[in-house]
C-alpha cells in the first residue's frame, strides 16, 4: 500500500519530469525555427546581433537583408548594426529622414540601412540599390533629393496643381 508521502513525492517528480520535459520540447522547437530561417550565405559576412533575433523575413534576397529582432531597443539594435557593418568594412556614408535610414559604402557596394518598428518586434533592413526600397537607398546615396518638408494640405496643393499642369500640357 503506498502512503500519502509516496504518492505526494511521485507526484511531484512527475510534474517536474513533465515541465522539464517542456522546456526541452520548447527549446528545440525554437532552435529548429530559427534554423530554418538562417541569414543567407551573401549576407553572413555582416556579423549581426544575434540576441533578440527571432527570423529572418521570406522577402530576403540577393538586394535585400531583411530581419525581424526582438526585446531591444531601437536605438540599441540600431548601434549594434551600424558597429556591425563597419566591422564588416563599410564606412558611414550619409543619411536621410533625421538619420532613420543610413547609407555605408565599401568600395563600389552601397547599403542602405533602416530599423522599423512595430510593437514589441523591430524590423532591419539592409539593402542595395535593387532592395526593396530603392527610393530611400537612393536619396542617401544622393541619386534623389528631397524636397522641402510640406503640410499634408500643402502637399494636397501642390500636387492638384502640377496635376493641373499635366492636363493643359496633355490637352495642347
Amino acid at each position: 500500500m503506498v502512503d500519502e508521502l509516496s504518492l505526494g513525492r511521485l507526484t511531484q517528480i512527475g510534474a517536474t519530469f513533465t515541465a522539464r520535459s517542456l522546456r526541452v520540447l520548447l527549446g528545440v522547437l525554437l532552435l529548429s525555427a530559427c534554423a530554418s530561417k538562417e541569414i543567407p550565405e551573401n549576407w553572413r559576412y555582416i556579423k549581426l546581433p544575434t540576441a533578440g533575433f527571432v527570423r529572418v523575413e521570406d522577402k530576403t534576397d540577393e538586394n535585400g537583408l531583411y530581419i525581424e529582432y526582438q526585446g531591444a531597443s531601437r536605438e540599441e539594435l540600431f548601434r549594434q548594426v551600424s558597429a556591425a557593418m563597419v566591422a564588416a568594412g563599410y564606412s558611414a556614408h550619409g543619411e536621410a529622414f533625421h538619420g532613420t535610414v543610413v547609407g555605408f559604402q565599401r568600395g563600389e557596394s552601397q547599403l542602405a540601412m533602416k530599423i522599423d518598428q512595430f510593437g514589441e518586434s523591430l524590423y532591419v533592413a539592409i539593402f542595395n540599390e535593387h532592395g526593396k526600397e530603392p527610393l530611400l537607398h537612393g536619396v542617401v546615396f544622393g541619386r534623389y533629393t528631397l524636397g522641402p518638408e510640406v503640410s499634408g494640405e500643402q502637399a494636397r496643393r501642390s500636387l492638384l496643381k502640377e496635376l493641373g499642369k499635366s492636363s493643359e500640357a496633355e490637352k495642347r
